[in-house]
């Protein structure tokens, strides 16, 4: 139970990170309505560099845990990653 506090730390970077862009994405509604061209790529822009401090924090505070884990570990921390923080979420071949 060692590595415990860590992979609070990471489950906690992963909630707040989920809540900030639930937040910022109300804001985003509410002002996209009256937004220009202009005005609305800015805002995707700033989104995108958001996104990428966020995946920033993650990666320097997986980094040591990950480390730390036996091979055992590791593995199942690969599962629980790819499922979770693969980005894009393929749900096998069904064609729409």
């Amino acid at each position: 139970g060692a590595h415990l506090p860590l992979f609070e730390r990471l489950a906690d970077e992963m909630r707040a990170g989920a809540k900030a862009k639930q937040a910022r994405h109300a804001e985003r509604k509410a002002k996209t309505q009256t937004a220009s061209a202009v005005e609305r790529l800015e805002r995707r822009n700033a989104v995108m560099k958001e996104v990428s401090a966020g995946s920033e924090r993650f990666l320097t505070a997986l980094k040591p845990l990950y480390a730390s884990l036996s091979d055992e570990q590791k593995k199942m921390a690969d599962l629980l990653f790819t499922r979770h923080g693969g980005g894009r979420h393929h749900h096998g071949m069904r064609h729409h």
